[in-house]
């Protein structure tokens, strides 16, 4: 079925087995979106939730922005920053390094490859940086806390822990 105008329907989602929600799906030609308040998702991808397929980066793309706009405060979205799931993707590509010049190291050339995500952003001034990774057809959150500190934190009032770290005790065995 070819739409060659912008149709809009309404479809019923199931939220639990006694709530449903109602929700607008747009039809633009052959692709059908749903329409929700912070975004829109394919038909298809939303499908995925209730089959045996893998999650892809459109969803999680999605619930991650939902959950950042919808669940986190103004004041903890400041000290926020979630990068897109390509991010991770696209850092540990491998590369050729033949395709580059030879005073490049191999930090570099990734670092080449990913810094306009944070071109227009500080994360050493975030408190909280998430990175979502897929690896061998798993998604796993990367979480790193207080980016800007280089040793322990007291975690209730973030100041620093002037104590050695535990690993040190072991840095000298075979």
């Amino acid at each position: 079925m070819v739409f060659s105008t912008r149709t809009f329907i309404k479809i019923y989602i199931e939220i639990s087995s006694d709530e449903e929600i109602e929700k607008e799906i747009e039809i633009v030609g052959e692709n059908y979106k749903i329409i929700l308040e912070e975004g829109q998702i394919k038909l298809n991808d939303y499908k995925m939730l209730n089959s045996y397929e893998f999650i892809n980066d459109i969803l999680i793309e999605f619930y991650l922005n939902d959950w950042y706009t919808k669940k986190l405060s103004e004041e903890d979205r400041e000290r926020t920053y979630v990068f897109s799931t390509h991010f991770y993707t696209t850092l540990a590509k491998s590369f050729n390094a033949s395709d580059y010049s030879a005073h490049y190291t191999a930090s570099q050339i990734r670092h080449g490859k990913v810094k306009r995500w944070t071109k227009n952003v500080d994360i050493f001034q975030k408190d909280f940086v998430f990175i979502p990774v897929n690896e061998n057809e798993h998604w796993f959150l990367a979480v790193i806390c207080f980016p800007y500190l280089s040793g322990k934190v007291d975690m209730k009032d973030g100041t620093p822990v002037n104590e050695p770290d535990d690993d040190a005790k072991y840095s000298n065995r075979i």
